[in-house]
């Protein structure tokens, strides 16, 4: 909750607030095209590439949506992915990691894979939902299964020394291999990945706060700033994320953290 109102404080307070949102961004790209010289625009994507047609539908050309975004909401409305991510982990990946248990050694049937979303810290558990933005090679699966394997690697140490320094936590994380018999290039992926986790999770208790990296940043601000809210009390935002977290654990709680800064805009 402070970090959700900080960031609705950094979202409100600058002159450019107003400009950082959906419909600015289109026009962005409309001011892009004109600089290159083309005569149209072709975009693949959801809403920015909708917002787009609806505002210059003369110079949209080639357009490819992947899913129906109802343009005329905030963005913050249009509805989670969290619960598409869950569907996704619990009926593909989970059951092709089971199956690859001798591997992957996550699990040997699909209950036990499902299990490493739900029972692990909230630290250990940020970014797991985030190679499902762009599900589609088998190396963006190997994701998936690189941060499991942190997330349990986690969880085992925690529950055995819940008050371990950040400090010893990685050192016992990362002393064995994650994959003992898959190819070196995973596991210093995973070894990276623990690394990142680690951090995060002591940033979670300790309480302390962190600079936002430029995409992510940006995507805040424009979630902050692209409408004013159907539904405006804090209360709903935290109630509607805690459900979240318990349907859709992979990336409920996390994805709507920042919800909860929308109601100041």
């Amino acid at each position: 909750m402070i970090e959700s109102r900080d960031l609705a404080s950094a979202c409100g307070g600058t002159p450019m607030t107003p400009y950082i949102n959906t419909e600015y961004t289109a026009r962005d790209m409309e001011v892009i095209r004109a600089a290159l010289g083309y005569d149209k625009l072709n975009y693949y994507g959801t809403a920015l590439g909708a917002r787009y047609a609806s505002l210059f539908p003369g110079r949209t050309g080639r357009l490819v949506l992947d899913s129906v975004v109802d343009i005329t909401l905030p963005f913050a409305e249009v509805g989670p992915q969290a619960p598409a991510f869950q569907r996704t982990f619990d009926g593909i990946i989970a059951p092709y990691v089971a199956a690859q248990n001798e591997l992957f050694g996550l699990g040997s049937n699909a209950d036990d894979v499902k299990e490493i979303t739900r029972n692990g810290p909230l630290g250990s558990q940020v970014g797991l939902a985030e190679p499902f933005d762009s599900l589609y090679a088998q190396w963006q699966i190997d994701a998936v299964v690189e941060k499991l394997a942190v997330a349990k690697r986690i969880e085992r140490v925690l529950a055995e020394n819940p008050q371990i320094s950040p400090n010893d936590l990685h050192r016992e994380v990362v002393s064995l291999p994650f994959f003992p018999s898959w190819n070196r290039a995973v596991e210093n992926a995973t070894q990276k990945i623990a690394g990142e986790a680690v951090a995060r999770y002591a940033e979670v208790v300790s309480g302390s706060t962190r600079s936002l990296e430029d995409p992510e940043a940006a995507q805040v601000s424009v979630i902050c700033n692209d409408g004013a809210l159907i539904h405006s009390s804090e209360e709903y935002w935290a109630d509607h994320g805690n459900s979240l977290a318990m349907s859709a654990p992979l990336g409920g709680g996390v994805i709507f953290r920042s919800a909860l800064s929308l109601p100041a805009v």
